[in-house]
This record gives structure tokens, C-alpha cells and sequence, in this order.
């Protein structure tokens, strides 16, 4: 007796789906300008829940952006030198200080740590 066995195979084929997320910031001003306004430096930094700007310029603005270059809070025409980022979850960020005439300063890089529920 001789007994027949057939093998099916199905082939599954999945097209995989792929997001990503691009964020540019477009050149506001393309020439290079040189700071007369002394040194800038941001402290504490790592910082907790805020971090204050020592400059001799006038700060106009104040952006945050994550690592990847997504702007995260935008502080404008402040009378403090104290700004708050205790919304801010752990991570690295960047700090752009802007002028009263929306020209960057200096962009700093600042740590967060904090301890987080």
C-alpha cells in the first residue's frame, strides 16, 4: 500500500511599513556674524528644573530643541535670566539665545537630570 502525502506551503509575504519624522529649521540669516557681546554660558548644567543665562547681551529669545532638532518650548522676551525646564523630561537639549533682534548668539548644549516618577 502506498500512501500519497502532499506538502502545501504558503508563503506570507508582509510589505513592512516604515515612519520617520524630519525636522528642519529653515537659515534665518546666512552670513556669519562675530558676537561683541562677550561670552555667554548657561548654569547649572546638568541642570534639575532650571538653569540661568549669563551674558552681557540683551536676550530677546530663548529655543529649545531635542537631539534631533524638534523645537521643544520657546521662552520669549524675558526680564529673568532664570528660565524653567522642570516640563522637560530627562535627555540632552540644545539652547539657542536669540537677541532682541532674533539673531543667535550661541547655541549650548544642556543636560537634564532629574529624577522622574
Amino acid at each position: 500500500m502506498k500512501l500519497k502525502f502532499y506538502i502545501f506551503l504558503f508563503f506570507i509575504f508582509s510589505f513592512g511599513y516604515v515612519s520617520s519624522q524630519s525636522y528642519l529649521t529653515p537659515a534665518q540669516n546666512k552670513t556669519t556674524t562675530h558676537i561683541k557681546h562677550g561670552d555667554i554660558s548657561i548654569y547649572p548644567n546638568p541642570t534639575v528644573d532650571y538653569f540661568h543665562v549669563n551674558s552681557d547681551a540683551e536676550i530677546g529669545k530663548i529655543e529649545i530643541y531635542n537631539i534631533i532638532g524638534k523645537k521643544i518650548k520657546t521662552l520669549e522676551n524675558t526680564n529673568s535670566n532664570t528660565f524653567d525646564v522642570s516640563d522637560l523630561r530627562i535627555g540632552i537639549y540644545l539652547v539657542r539665545i536669540m537677541d532682541t533682534n532674533n539673531k543667535s548668539l550661541k547655541v549650548i548644549r544642556l543636560s537634564l537630570n532629574k529624577q522622574e516618577p
